[in-house]
């Protein structure tokens, strides 16, 4: 019984990694909590699989349930280790990015906003938890309008001034959020 749960408990933690692109963002500060929760219910399997393996080598390999249960954990903890953010690489299959602009901050607190080849836009603010905006864009000359956005209190539009993404709420808006453009294949 205690290698099932030894089993099942180490696959949520493999599944919880591995799907973490799609839930990280929707729990907003408490991804931070969650990784936190995650590194110690790692390590705890971790120091779990050392015991089987310690009582698989008293027994001298006399239990096959505690055989095939050391070695599905130990793959899983190995894939744990070769691919710590996940198998597949879901950023992979979204749209291009376009232009990257990012900012960080104190306590290495980071924005990023990135516009995609199809019109989107992703804004990720990382501090202690992921947040994330989506929404659309249109491309007017150096102006950026930013449309049905999935916040009520985005900026409206945002202007390119060399190496810098000005970020206006409004037309009124006399002092812009500046951030750091990293890549500009807008105008290409």
């Amino acid at each position: 019984m205690k290698q099932k749960k030894l089993v099942f408990t180490t696959l949520f933690v493999f599944i919880m990694l591995n799907t973490q692109y799609f839930w990280e963002s929707t729990v907003g500060v408490s991804a931070f909590v969650v990784e936190l929760f995650l590194l110690f219910v790692f390590l705890i399997l971790g120091i779990l699989l050392i015991r089987q393996i310690i009582l698989a080598i008293m027994e001298k390999g006399s239990d096959l349930k505690r055989i095939i249960s050391i070695v599905i954990c130990s793959m899983l903890f190995t894939l744990f280790f070769l691919y710590p953010r996940g198998i597949i690489n879901f950023r992979k299959f979204a749209s291009k990015d376009l232009l990257v602009a990012m900012n960080e901050g104190a306590g290495n607190c980071a924005v990023i906003l990135k516009l995609k080849e199809n019109n989107e836009f992703v804004e990720r603010t990382v501090c202690f938890g992921v947040n994330e905006i989506k929404g659309g864009y249109i491309l007017r000359n150096d102006t950026i309008v930013f449309e049905n956005t999935d916040s009520n209190d985005y900026y409206q539009f945002a202007l390119i001034k060399n190496s810098e993404l000005l970020l206006y709420n409004n037309s009124k808006d006399t002092i812009p959020h500046s951030i750091t453009i990293t890549k500009n294949e807008l105008t290409k």
